[in-house]
């Protein structure tokens, strides 16, 4: 870029002094520094910290136990820096440490990811919840999430797709990456290839009506460059539905499509969540209002979605 050097200026000596350093397979900004974890080929793993002060070792000697080959993930979620390491020569599952101070370290998984999960080895903070992708050859690749509560360890992990996404042949989640709001997985596939998963994306609406003289309209724009498929689900004082019509529905490449509520339901009262099942919308709401008697509407008010 111009004004900008190109990354050819060494931070470090080879291995951060200690040729048993082989991999640096992640970094993450937290308070201000850059934090690097590292893997080796004798059960060695570290995680540096850099900044004005140079190079500082700061993990934890149960972090780095001969049975750790590698600190494979590092992500800043909620005023914590975590860390997922790789246990995979050990044999044991592979575990998740939390600090608030980029020193002090605390084991925040509890053994919950399972055992055949040897490595972390993706990380992301998406919407509410820190996201952990696995290195899992029994099952193929696993994708948990936690916000935090209960711990440590934490009690609320949950799993969130079905091992290597219906594919055991996907045997790791090897990086994520948060794009138009929705949460984005790669894969490690050596049979087929790798592949990508999107998380899909929920838009929540805000409340209109479609009676009294109001129209409810939810325009859904898809500015990707396939089709790209949405269920609605409408919160009603009738109770939730879930129009035949209005689930599995195409949205074209580069193109909007205008949905009249009214013609699926008639209230004073009716929410829509839009959930796109694979890739990324844009939601709006747009409502009318005809006075009785006028041919034709005085008001209009749009609302742009939410995603959480």
């Amino acid at each position: 870029m111009v004004g900008q050097s190109p990354p050819d200026t060494p931070l470090t000596g080879a291995g951060f002094g200690n040729p048993n350093n082989t991999e640096a397979p992640c970094m993450a900004v937290f308070g201000g520094s850059l934090y690097v974890g590292t893997t080796g080929l004798t059960y060695w793993s570290q995680v540096m910290r850099y900044n004005s002060g140079g190079w500082t070792r700061v993990d934890v000697d149960a972090m780095s136990k001969p049975i750790v080959s590698g600190v494979t993930a590092l992500a800043d979620y909620s005023g914590n820096l975590y860390v997922g390491t790789d246990q995979t020569w050990g044999g044991v599952a592979c575990e998740v440490w939390a600090s608030a101070d980029g020193t002090t370290w605390t084991r925040v998984d509890g053994g919950a990811l399972g055992a055949n999960n040897k490595a972390a080895t993706s990380m992301a903070a998406y919407g509410s919840r820190l996201w952990v992708g696995t290195h899992n050859q029994a099952d193929g690749c696993q994708v948990w999430s936690t916000a935090a509560a209960g711990g440590p360890p934490y009690t609320d992990w949950t799993l969130e797709n079905a091992g290597g996404f219906g594919d055991k042949d996907n045997i790791q989640a090897s990086c994520m990456a948060v794009y138009f709001s929705g949460l984005n997985v790669g894969t490690s596939n050596i049979v087929d290839g790798c592949e990508i998963w999107s998380s899909g994306l929920a838009w929540y609406l805000a409340e209109g009506a479609t009676t009294g003289g109001f129209e409810t309209w939810v325009l859904v724009q898809n500015p990707g460059t396939t089709p790209v498929h949405v269920n609605f689900t409408l919160n009603t004082d009738y109770g939730e539905m879930k129009p035949a019509g209005l689930q599995n529905f195409s949205i074209p490449a580069g193109s909007r499509v205008s949905f009249n509520i009214g013609k699926e339901v008639t209230t004073f009262n009716v929410s829509t969540n839009v959930e796109a099942t694979d890739g990324n919308v844009i939601c709006e709401r747009a409502m009318y209002f005809t006075p009785a008697g006028a041919s034709q509407r005085v008001l209009g008010h749009d609302s742009i979605g939410f995603v959480p």
